[in-house]
Formats: C-alpha cells, sequence, structure tokens
C-alpha cells in the first residue's frame, strides 16, 4: 500500500479495517518487533516505510508494507534579511537605506527550510554573485534574490532595493588667500604647516606670474582667523586675505 501526503504533514495516525475478529498492529520493521503503540508515524521528507501485521481470530497473521512519501518542500520565501540591517521586505521587494560610508556589503538572509538562495545583479538570474558581495555606488542599487524550493521546482526572486546615501557637503565659510611668495619650495612649505597644524583643507599653491601664491579654505572663520594670526605671530606669513 502506498500513499502520498503533502510537505506540510509532518506525522499521520494510521487507520485500517480489517476482517471480522481480526485484530492489526503497527510496526516499524518488516519483522514486527518495533511497535508503534500509539499507532502515529513520524514522516520525513521521502519514503517512510512501516508494517501493519494483521492476526485473524485463530491466531494466523498477514504483514502488510505501507509506504508514506511525503513531498518535499515547495516554500520559496525569505523569511528575515539580516543584511543590510533594517531592510523592509513588501511582498516581493525588499528595501533599505545605507550610509554613504558604506561602500559594500554582504547580503545575509534567512529562507524557507530546506530552500537555498542565490543572489543576481540581472533580473533574469543569469549573472550570480556568488560571494553575495555587492558593490555600493551612491543612491539606488537593484540586485535580484532568488530563492528556490526544496522540490527544485518551485522558485520565487525578490527584488532588493538598497539606497547608498549621498556624501554629505562640507560647507567652507572661510576662503584664504596668502600674500605673494618668491620660492616655490618655501610656498608648499607653509602650505604643509596649514594642513598639519591647523587643519586646513583644499590647500592649493598656484603660480602667479613669477611668484606663488597660497590657497587654504576653513569651514569656520574665526578658526581660519586665528590659523593666520598664529602663522604671522610664527613669523611663516606677512600677509592673508579672506575672498
Amino acid at each position: 500500500m502506498t500513499a502520498t501526503q503533502a510537505n506540510k504533514v509532518s506525522n499521520i495516525q494510521v487507520k485500517a479495517i480489517v476482517s471480522d475478529k481480526a485484530v492489526w498492529e503497527l510496526y516499524k520493521d518488516k519483522a514486527c518487533t518495533q511497535e508503534v503503540a500509539n499507532l502515529k508515524l513520524k514522516l520525513k521528507v521521502g519514503s517512510n516505510t512501516a508494517y501493519i501485521k494483521v492476526i485473524a481470530e485463530d491466531g494466523t497473521f498477514k504483514v502488510y508494507k505501507l509506504t508514506m512519501i511525503r513531498s518535499k518542500s515547495s516554500e520559496a520565501e525569505i523569511t528575515k534579511v539580516i543584511i543590510p540591517e533594517m531592510a523592509i521586505i513588501k511582498d516581493k521587494t525588499i528595501t533599505a537605506i545605507v550610509a554613504n560610508e558604506k561602500a559594500s556589503l554582504v547580503v545575509k538572509a534567512t529562507v524557507s527550510d530546506k530552500a537555498a538562495w542565490k543572489l543576481y545583479s540581472d533580473k533574469a538570474c543569469t549573472k550570480e554573485l556568488a560571494d553575495h558581495k555587492l558593490s555600493l555606488k551612491e543612491g539606488s542599487n537593484t540586485l535580484y534574490l532568488k530563492v528556490i524550493a526544496e522540490d527544485q521546482k518551485t522558485s520565487k526572486v525578490y527584488i532588493i532595493k538598497i539606497t547608498r546615501k549621498g556624501a554629505d557637503k562640507v560647507l567652507y565659510n572661510a576662503h584664504i588667500k596668502l600674500g605673494l611668495i618668491g620660492s616655490k619650495t618655501y610656498a608648499e612649505r607653509i602650505a604643509k604647516v596649514f594642513e598639519q597644524d591647523y587643519d586646513g583643507t583644499s590647500i592649493t599653491v598656484k603660480k602667479e606670474g613669477k611668484y606663488y601664491r597660497v590657497y587654504v579654505d576653513f569651514t569656520d572663520k574665526a578658526a581660519a582667523t586665528k590659523a593666520c594670526k598664529d602663522m604671522a605671530n610664527r613669523n611663516y606669513i606677512v600677509n592673508y586675505y579672506f575672498y
């Protein structure tokens, strides 16, 4: 006797109708030594075998082989997205926002029991990202996560949309140019001091005629003024201008 059960059926209560005055017993083994007293069979995926022993009123008996086939799972769901953090799953779309500092990430997810998943860069699911690693450009990034059920017949493709935030814009509130300097080497030395001692940024040395001029930006005007005065007191510079 053979019967097929859906994957969701993990155990079954066996029932049988036998000849009048006869009784029956359920066993795990063909020799009928391991009785299933509660008549309840736990089913693994695939073929499950049990034996029904029917005992007639006169003591004679017959053993029947019972084969229960539990189908493989057809579940192909994402149950949780671990990375990126705070990802939102809605239907078959997963969205997440990451900081600008996150230039790449390794996608991690859990799926239906016994299912497997793969990550692709294209909608047709032909370009697999075997290491599950994605390089992120600023703005929107799209990839596809395919979940394959245990039965290998059922699958579902999820769209992952990750937005990488743009870099914070630095506002420079002070732009300084120094007086003309006759030596390029000295101008470069001054530029280095502004960078190392005063956190000046966007520092450039430009040639103007036969002279050189140093340009420095600061995010804070008070810090820029203090730096220039300090540099003058240290006899590095004489003149400086805000523009």
